[in-house]
């Protein structure tokens, strides 16, 4: 843990300009002194605080704060034509995969997920933060024209991430199947985030459930 003093000292020898703030007086693990830090020393540094090492998405923190902001924002400004919806995507039988392939693979898959989730937004959707917040669980909260269907969404998710990890030869570990099970939430006015991601990831799990990934796949011509 860097302590003020050193703190101090780097800013002294990085910044110039008089007009620099000086840096926080809370400085053990304030998520706002380390992006400080990390914006004096460079912007590599910034950028690595705030992100996800493997998936280069927004790690917890990040999104949390980014979230937050998108809610607040639209309490100010009540009666936009728009909904604020948070998707979550957990990773069917990711353990099997990584008992399977590898952890070296499994990295690549996640990294691969990420990339097709954050690359999946249409013309019309606000993307406010794509992050990666478990080992194998994602998320996306995206502001979407009201008259638009999250439901059509969690699908299109979900089937991009499929064809996705089948091009890649991702899809099969063993008898199981991979892919990702999508749930969403859509804020109301006064909907804090703890309850939103909740909401969402309640929604994902039952998806999990009723979608049978979580299951070894029958045998051909048998039914499970």
């Amino acid at each position: 843990m860097i302590g003020r003093a050193t703190a101090l000292m780097i800013w002294n020898r990085t910044n110039e300009t008089p007009e620099q703030p000086d840096p926080p007086e809370e400085v053990g693990t304030s998520g706002s002194f380390r992006r400080w830090l990390a914006g004096m020393i460079s912007p590599e540094l910034r950028i690595e605080a705030e992100s996800d090492p493997l998936t280069g998405l927004n790690n917890v923190r990040t999104d949390e704060r980014m979230v937050r902001k998108a809610l607040d924002d639209r309490r100010k400004e009540p009666g936009t034509a728009t909904v604020l919806v948070r998707f979550r995507a957990d990773v069917d039988n990711f353990k099997v995969f990584n008992d399977v392939h590898g952890h070296a693979a499994g990295d690549r898959a996640l990294d691969l997920i990420g990339r097709v989730l954050r690359g999946s937004v249409r013309m019309g959707e606000i993307l406010v933060s794509p992050a990666r917040v478990g080992g194998d669980e994602f998320a996306m909260t995206l502001v979407i024209p009201a008259e638009e269907s999250p439901d059509r969404i969690r699908r299109r998710l979900e089937n991009e991430v499929s064809r996705a990890l089948r091009r890649e030869g991702f899809h099969r570990a063993g008898d199981r199947e991979i892919g990702v099970s999508v749930g969403y939430a859509v804020a109301g006015p006064d909907t804090p985030l703890r309850l939103l991601d909740a909401e969402a990831d309640r929604s994902a799990r039952s998806r999990k459930s009723a979608n049978g990934r979580s299951r070894p796949r029958p045998p051909r011509g048998r039914r499970a």
